[in-house]
């Protein structure tokens, strides 16, 4: 009775953290919606840069020319140091649901506008697994195939 309900608990924390990562992009995927190409000013953008911990490439940010980038991952990235020595726990924390994701963010703000922005969600899908846990024959993934559930190319995921 022990080992199951351990096992449950398990799978319940990695499914909770992969809920809030979800919510976590899902809202920095909005306040990136937010930002209007050549509208939105630097003061307008600066509280999502700051309420996102965003880094700099270009040294201060300044209105006539700044670029910020916003990295969030889930549980395995920012525990990627510890899963790289420990590739069995790694290989269970997928077993029992996680799915290894990270998103970049990024907004470029010229001569005081945006003038470009970015998004970028990357989520790992273990060997024989699929994008929705399904255990698939590695076959089924081959470059080229084409996605049972929309048609796109293997691999693609669409909302």
């Amino acid at each position: 009775m022990g080992i199951a309900a351990a096992l449950c608990l398990l799978i319940i924390v990695v499914r909770v953290q992969q809920y809030v990562f979800q919510f976590r992009a899902e809202r920095l995927e909005n306040d990136m919606k937010s930002l209007k190409y050549g509208s939105t000013t630097l003061a307008q953008a600066q509280p999502i840069f700051r309420r996102w911990n965003a880094t700099y490439d270009d040294g201060p940010c300044e209105s006539a020319k700044c670029s910020g980038e916003i990295t969030i991952g889930d549980f395995a990235y920012a525990h990627a140091e510890f899963f790289s020595r420990h590739q069995r726990l790694f290989r269970a924390y997928g077993v029992l649901g996680g799915r290894p994701a990270f998103l970049r963010a990024g907004a470029s703000i010229l001569d005081g506008v945006v003038r470009s922005k970015s998004y970028s969600l990357d989520v790992e899908v273990f060997r024989g697994f699929s994008e929705r846990g399904r255990r698939v024959h590695p076959a089924r993934l081959q470059p080229g195939r084409r996605n049972e559930d929309n048609g796109e190319p293997a691999g693609t995921i669409r909302r």
